[in-house]
């Protein structure tokens, strides 16, 4: 199954590690340079809808929950700054996370923060990439949360981020904007930094949710 999950729905394209040459888009240097995170965090919850029980599911909501919570406040921060619509457009999902919490009955995880050295506008294209990218893998779980009737199997599940994430949004067409904006190689380096400084965010938050269960059990 995939999850974060930019990179198993698109291919790879020959960029070289971050190289902001001609007709490489932001959007495949990003996922070239976070193809490794964005596998490991796959392997966590790869058998989480064929699981007998809900415990999986927890633990990818408490983790999703802490890692917006740490990420989405930098990158509001970022757009407040810049004034730029394109960062203050989106629709963040914290308060859907937060409503999955509140209906399991799930403890929060303390997440790393998050440390940008004065982020700009690579540093927000590269977080996007994470976040926004991640409503990819959610729409797909949905799906099969949908085929495998996983509401009935396990009663008691909240599924609004998953809803929410199966919704319409613009990412192909932000990250494609970012990409006409973010071109140099400098700017693409602090990019990829920051979208693997948001993607250790997650593995600590998963880590975490490994060494504190969940409060509901199913």
């Amino acid at each position: 199954m995939a999850l974060m999950n930019d990179a198993a729905l698109c291919p790879v394209e020959n960029s070289g590690s971050g190289n902001a040459r001609a007709g490489t888009t932001l959007r495949a240097v990003l996922r070239e340079a976070t193809e490794t995170p964005h596998r490991r965090l796959d392997r966590h919850f790869a058998d989480m809808t064929g699981a007998c029980d809900a415990g999986g599911y927890h633990r990818f909501i408490r983790m999703n929950h802490a890692c917006h919570a740490a990420i989405e406040p930098v990158l509001a921060g970022i757009g407040q700054r810049l004034d730029d619509r394109l960062i203050t457009r989106r629709e963040p999902l914290l308060v859907s996370l937060a409503e999955d919490m509140r209906a399991m009955d799930l403890d929060p995880v303390l997440a790393e923060p998050l440390i940008l050295d004065r982020p700009d506008l690579p540093e927000a294209a590269g977080l996007i990439y994470v976040l926004d990218g991640s409503r990819l893998g959610a729409r797909f779980i949905h799906r099969e949360f949908i085929a495998k009737d996983l509401a009935r199997r396990w009663p008691g599940i909240s599924t609004a981020y998953l809803a929410s994430a199966a919704g319409p949004d613009a990412f192909g067409d932000r990250m494609a904007a970012l990409s006409d904006r973010v071109v140099s190689q400098t700017a693409r380096r602090r990019a990829i930094a920051a979208a693997q400084a948001a993607f250790a965010v997650f593995e600590a938050a998963f880590a975490g949710t490994t060494r504190h269960p969940e409060a509901a059990t199913s």
